[in-house]
């Protein structure tokens, strides 16, 4: 189980990179460490004591990640109006008007939040109703933090193949990648 405060996205990015380095079992509690106060969830006061661990990875589920290379062999040919991923943005409107990977969705990472936990299913089906489960969907920002929480999101309405760009525009913008605007 992973939680955590504001922003909701830091501890989306914990559950994606647990799941990615092949911890299938992990998940989000929806409105993290306050809605467990909220619901009089138990608490423990104690100072945490922890003992030095070896982890050893043992494997990724290369599914789960992309690079910008990928993603580009994925847009079809200039000027990329067959691509056959789906792509969503989750940087804020502001960003995305300034350059984004093209036919990507503008959806801010936070249009998927209501006072810190995610929207009614009803609402998130809404905003993602024009999308195919079934499709490869991408999910991006600047750094792969916010993008964590779209990709989330996606897992939580059940779409099928869903993907982090991880390097997102940091890596794309200066990376020589085609910019649409």
């Amino acid at each position: 189980m992973v939680y955590g405060g504001s922003p909701e996205y830091d501890p989306s990015r914990i559950v994606w990179t647990l799941r990615y380095y092949g911890h299938d079992d992990v998940r989000y509690l929806d409105g993290g460490y306050a809605a467990w106060v909220v619901a009089d969830g138990p608490l423990d006061t104690d100072t945490p004591t922890s003992d030095p661990t070896e982890y050893t990875i043992v494997g990724v589920d290369e599914d789960l990640r992309v690079t910008g290379d990928w993603v580009l062999s994925q847009l079809g040919n200039d000027p990329y109006e067959m691509p056959s991923i789906q792509l969503v943005d989750a940087r804020s409107e502001g960003e995305y008007g300034g350059g984004r990977i093209p036919s990507a969705l503008s959806l801010n990472w936070t249009s998927n939040l209501d006072g810190g936990f995610l929207r009614a299913r009803s609402e998130l089906e809404e905003l993602y109703e024009d999308m195919d489960r079934a499709e490869t969907t991408v999910t991006y920002c600047a750094t792969g933090q916010r993008g964590s929480f779209a990709w989330l999101t996606l897992i939580a309405l059940g779409f099928e193949d869903v993907r982090l760009y991880d390097g997102s525009w940091n890596e794309w913008g200066r990376g020589g990648f085609p910019v649409e605007r």
